[in-house]
């Protein structure tokens, strides 16, 4: 008997997605070189952009996804350049807020309109009500992708031997996203396109 899931339009339609992910973040490294920087190093910039009193070096790599530690290295190598400068916290002396530097606003300010453009011709001819349908179904779908790897966390057995240490804690610590809000963005840094990869 012929198994037919990998025929379907919602498994073809997941490896397409993560195929189109994979391009996109690949593309945006080519797109970035002309500036030296990386995806990464343009979306530290990007949410610094428009807060002056700066962020917390936690908050940048809750934001970014990322693990403190990947993003000490990339604040490090922004920092070297002389486009992000660290400033000691007003109220607690062991911590410190991460700044854009008045270089790295003019480095955005550079890129912003290729950027833009970049990402007009992404998406080519699609009306913005497709944008928009195609939004709100990203949205739809990474709930559910959250919803299904908490609850895989919670029932799951303990980790088999074979899984690396490291994979076995994230499964283990998989959490439900907050909600997201309904607000219209307020500042460049709370453009969603903004913090995108192209």
């Amino acid at each position: 008997m012929t198994d037919n899931r990998h025929s379907s339009p919602r498994y073809r339609a997941l490896i397409q997605l993560l195929r189109t992910a994979e391009d996109l973040w690949n593309s945006s490294r080519i797109f970035f070189d002309r500036w030296e920087i990386s995806p990464s190093q343009f979306n530290v910039l990007n949410l610094l952009y428009g807060t002056p009193e700066g962020m917390s070096q936690s908050d940048l790599s809750r934001l970014l996804i990322m693990h403190r530690s990947n993003a000490t290295g990339l604040i490090d190598r922004l920092e070297r350049r002389l486009l992000v400068r660290r400033e000691s916290h007003p109220s607690d002396r062991r911590a410190y807020r991460v700044v854009i530097t008045p270089a790295g606003a003019d480095l955005l300010n550079q890129i912003y309109p290729h950027y833009f453009a970049a990402a007009d011709r992404v998406w080519a001819n699609l009306p913005d009500t497709a944008v928009t349908q195609l939004l709100d179904q990203l949205q739809e779908l990474t709930a559910h992708a959250a919803a299904v790897a908490a609850a895989e966390a919670v029932t799951a057995d303990p980790a088999p031997a074979s899984i690396h240490p490291e994979r076995a804690r994230r499964v283990r610590h998989a959490r439900l996203p907050p909600e997201p809000s309904d607000a219209p963005p307020t500042s460049p840094s709370d453009d969603p396109l903004r913090t995108s990869d192209l």
